[in-house]
This record gives structure tokens, C-alpha cells and sequence, in this order.
């Protein structure tokens, strides 16, 4: 009571260290949502990557059906095909899956793999970087690496499963 008399401001600074501390506390917050509004990444087309692009698809047999899906190495997944029309934005894929995906291309050498034999119904793998460009085309007669197959297989799995 002796501080209400002679200091009545005592208590509204009380209140006022208060606020400035609980505005204090809130700092990381408005730091974090800050950083996640500047930190967006940057959508590309596939014809404006500069980076690592992989291509791969199938079509043929009886309708003469194509699909195609894109994976830029950013994560960006594209499809386009013969029956859903032009080329459209799925999603992106998980930065590790995406990584992963283009590290196991480059470990099982798929880039000097020499495979050109569609079938009735093809499968394909291209791999466009600064290098050029390399496409491996199967589905014909010609036996080709069961870990070509598995790595297609693990990319279609993604699709279906929309896990990206």
C-alpha cells in the first residue's frame, strides 16, 4: 500500500514488464513464420529447369494409350498423357524420396545402360542434365537389368500411392 501512495505508477509497471515479457516469448513464433514465408520454393516448368530431370513413362498395346511423369530434382511431379491431356503439376516429392530416387539412377549406372526395344507395350526411363540427354526404352524381346525394372516399379508405386 505505502508503494500505491507514493508511486502510483508502481503497479501499471508491473503490468507494462508483464506484456513485455509475454511479447518477448513470442518472438520465436513471429522469427519462424517470418522464415517460412520467405523460404517458399521456387516452382518451375520442366522446360525452365536448369537441373537434373527425370522422365519416365510407358504406353502401346491396344489403345496406343501414353503416360509420362516428370520428376524435376526439386521434387516437382508432373504428368501428362494421351488421355489426360496436357501436362499437369501432381505435387511434390519428399526432398529425401526425390534425392534418393536420383542417387540409386546414377548408382546402378542406368546412364551407360544401352536398351532400345519397345515392345506392343514400352516402358522408359530418360534422365535429362547437363550432359545431354539419356533414354532407356524397353518392352520388347530384349532382357534387360531386373534392378531397371524394380527402380521403374518403385517410381509407379510412388504415383499410386500419391505419397509425395
Amino acid at each position: 500500500m505505502i508503494f500505491g501512495i507514493y508511486y502510483p505508477n508502481f503497479f501499471n509497471l508491473k503490468l507494462s514488464i508483464q506484456l513485455l515479457c509475454n511479447m518477448i516469448k513470442q518472438i520465436p513464433v513471429l522469427i519462424f513464420l517470418i522464415l517460412c514465408t520467405c523460404c517458399k520454393t521456387k516452382d518451375y516448368t520442366p522446360e525452365e529447369y536448369a537441373k537434373e530431370i527425370l522422365i519416365f513413362g510407358n504406353g502401346g498395346g491396344f489403345s496406343g494409350a501414353t503416360v509420362e511423369y516428370t520428376l524435376l530434382s526439386n521434387g516437382q511431379l508432373f504428368m501428362e498423357g494421351s488421355r489426360s491431356g496436357p501436362r499437369v503439376q501432381l505435387g511434390r516429392v519428399k526432398s529425401k524420396r526425390t534425392n534418393q530416387l536420383f542417387k540409386t539412377y546414377h548408382q546402378f549406372r542406368f546412364d551407360t545402360l544401352e536398351v532400345d526395344d519397345p515392345g506392343n507395350m514400352y516402358f522408359y526411363l530418360k534422365m535429362q542434365n547437363n550432359e545431354g540427354d539419356h533414354k532407356i526404352l524397353w518392352g520388347g524381346q530384349e532382357n534387360v537389368p531386373k534392378a531397371l525394372k524394380t527402380y521403374y516399379a518403385n517410381l509407379i508405386q510412388i504415383i499410386k500411392s500419391k505419397d509425395y
